[in-house]
């Protein structure tokens, strides 16, 4: 099998096997564009890489359901009280919502009760999962809380986001202790002991427990329901945006991150693939949209296309070419 690329694109295979009769490979194209005002637009030049770039392993796979639409980049902080910024993020009909705090620490108040102290100014706070709920202590050695069991002290983390901040043993412990900067609006912390789902828009490929949490519904087959959680884990957007599908032409609107809003349309596949085999007509695959990546301080989206099709291990194609659709 071998690949011919007609195009200047970034194109590799994905090759796998499902049973020993059906082979499986993906054609899978890497489109990074500049977001202007007239609409996207190749870059005068590559990309700069950043840490929030989604990982590799979204072109790895050979087999992939859905699209992991993820955003990265900073809040700026207003000039006046309150010190807070509303993100939102709109892909089709769907919307997400973040509010960025600046600093903030539980404080004690009158009555005994513990409130969150108010943000403070900020400059800039870039969207990452560091500064969403989570994080973790230190158990010094001692029983096991709840059992007779002794242990020789461990790190008791926060299940769904390790790396977070907010999550403490008792009271005591988070006053004058900080909050998360990064939260949801419909699950706002209000007590010490609150523990809601972490805040964001970042890719996470980390975050597996989380992603797994929310898989869909079981079905009566345990090996759907097995590839779905599989299928899952692959992914590396937060829970909340993973979608089945997203088309192109569909909207997306990303405010209050860099500068301005963004607002741009899911571009076609840029790519035309065909395979090749001895005596018989050639065939089109069909692209899919897999990755859709927003860098708001870069103006520049990524876009993860692959045209996948399964063949037989003894006579899978000759030729594969990537032309201009």
């Amino acid at each position: 099998m071998f690949l011919r690329n007609r195009t200047s694109l970034d194109v590799s295979l994905a090759r796998g096997r499902i049973t020993d009769d059906v082979a499986v490979v993906a054609v899978v194209v890497r489109v990074p564009l500049r977001i202007e005002d007239a609409g996207l637009v190749p870059p005068p030049e590559p990309l700069e890489a950043r840490e929030t770039d989604p990982p590799a392993r979204v072109a790895l796979a050979p087999v992939w359901h859905g699209v992991s639409v993820t955003a990265a980049g900073h809040a700026s902080g207003p000039p006046s009280p309150p010190f807070v910024c509303p993100v939102i993020f709109r892909v089709g009909d769907v919307e997400r919502r973040l509010i960025v705090f600046g600093e903030r620490c539980w404080e004690r108040r009158f009555g005994g009760s513990l409130e969150a102290s108010p943000a403070a100014p900020f400059d800039r706070i870039a969207l990452g999962f560091t500064r969403a709920f989570g994080g973790g202590y230190d158990l010094p050695p001692g029983l096991l809380p709840g059992t007779d069991l002794p242990h020789p002290g461990l790190r008791v983390s926060y299940p769904l986001n390790a790396d977070g901040v907010g999550y403490y043993p008792d009271e005591r412990a988070a006053v004058g202790a900080p909050l998360p900067s990064i939260e949801r609006p419909d699950q706002l912390l209000k007590h010490w002991n609150d523990t809601p789902e972490p805040a964001g828009f970042t890719p996470c490929p980390d975050l597996v427990a989380w992603r797994t949490e929310h898989t869909p519904s079981p079905t009566p087959s345990l090996a759907a329901d097995t590839a779905r959680h599989l299928m899952r884990m692959r992914h590396h957007a937060p829970p909340p945006l993973i979608f089945d599908d997203v088309p192109a032409g569909t909207r997306i609107e990303l405010l209050g991150l860099g500068q301005g809003p963004l607002r741009f349309a899911v571009p076609a596949a840029p790519t035309r693939i065909t395979t090749v085999r001895t005596r018989m007509i050639d065939r089109d695959v069909a692209p899919r949209l897999r990755a859709l990546h927003v860098d708001a301080d870069a103006r520049a989206v990524r876009l993860v296309f692959a045209h996948a099709f399964h063949y037989e291990p003894q006579r899978p194609p000759e030729w594969i070419r990537v032309g201009d659709a």
